[in-house]
């Protein structure tokens, strides 16, 4: 069990002046004691929400950490699956927020759901 951030972007790594991750900030978002595998799809999934290619950065991305750190891709994409669940009226309650519309992508592709 170890310390999950649930909201690892780069806005949020903090690096020195050769360029070195050092610390972490903005702890609080969903901060809590759990699975590594859970920050790891959630970086995934979070990691270029928004661009032209998020979907593709999200399947490579994990099957990446998959492969590296040793967890399953079923594991990662159920960890997605359950961090849209909780997060998806953070920041509203309609489509009018980019989250929720976010959320809603992911549960429309995400294999949990799809199968």
């Amino acid at each position: 069990m170890s310390a999950i951030h649930g909201d690892l972007v780069p806005p949020n790594i903090h690096i020195d002046a050769v360029g070195r991750p050092v610390a972490v900030l903005d702890f609080g978002f969903c901060t809590t004691a759990g699975d590594p595998a859970f920050e790891a799809a959630v970086t995934a999934a979070i990691w270029d929400m928004y661009g032209p290619y998020a979907e593709e950065h999200t399947a490579e991305l994990t099957r990446l950490f998959a492969h590296e750190l040793g967890y399953t891709s079923a594991a990662l994409t159920a960890y997605q699956a359950a961090y849209v669940l909780t997060t998806y009226d953070l920041f509203g309650l309609d489509d009018s927020d980019g989250h929720f519309r976010w959320c809603v992508e992911q549960l429309c592709r995400n294999a949990v759901f799809s199968a």
